[in-house]
């Protein structure tokens, strides 16, 4: 069981590192996405790449959110194994 929280705790932390990660090139750098992707989806008005940083930092305040309470989860359920052993 320990193993399963383990993944899910560092799946939902790596998203939001990730997501994270997203938002600030996107503030960092607006741009990327036309020169990487080769489109330009508002077409320059800057309206995407805000849609993109909103989501990517509201995404990233869940994933936050999911790993800190399966963190806790998972320290509750060890605790209890290290008290009834």
């Amino acid at each position: 069981m320990k193993a399963k929280f383990d993944v899910r705790l560092r799946l939902e932390a790596a998203l939001a590192l990730v997501t994270l990660s997203v938002a600030v090139i996107t503030l960092a750098w607006p741009s990327w996405i036309e020169i990487v992707f080769g489109v330009d989806p508002d077409h320059g008005s800057g309206s995407f790449e805000r849609l993109l940083v909103g989501g990517a930092a509201a995404l990233c305040l869940v994933s936050l959110l999911l790993a800190r309470g399966q963190w806790k989860r998972s320290r509750s359920e060890m605790a209890a194994n290290s008290t009834s052993a």
